[in-house]
């Protein structure tokens, strides 16, 4: 299952085309673990993923940006030997902060 997907579609269209495209944009897709493989999960406490998610996003979501949040979880996945969260990015070019601290 995908975390999150921030996903603004631009319509362009190619030079080498007649037809509209639409080209992805600034998406991120994560997910709790890699094809094939099946996230652990606490049968009480529910998915390790998301739990680690919560925890990184709500300690540190003032200091990093999205892609440093999600790398937190990935170490604190692997550093407990959970699954290996994947994460697939379509041209998301700038920093994304949750919690800013100036605008």
């Amino acid at each position: 299952t995908s975390f999150a997907s921030a996903a603004t579609e631009s319509k362009t269209i190619s030079p080498y085309s007649d037809n509209e495209t639409d080209a992805p944009r600034d998406q991120l897709r994560v997910f709790a673990s890699t094809v094939g493989i099946m996230a652990l999960r606490d049968p009480s406490e529910g998915a390790y993923f998301i739990r680690a998610l919560c925890q990184i996003i709500a300690k540190n979501a003032h200091r990093y940006h999205l892609f440093e949040l999600i790398n937190k979880v990935s170490v604190k996945m692997e550093n407990e030997q959970l699954t290996t969260p994947e994460t697939e990015y379509a041209h998301f070019v700038k920093k994304f902060y949750f919690n800013p601290i100036s605008m």
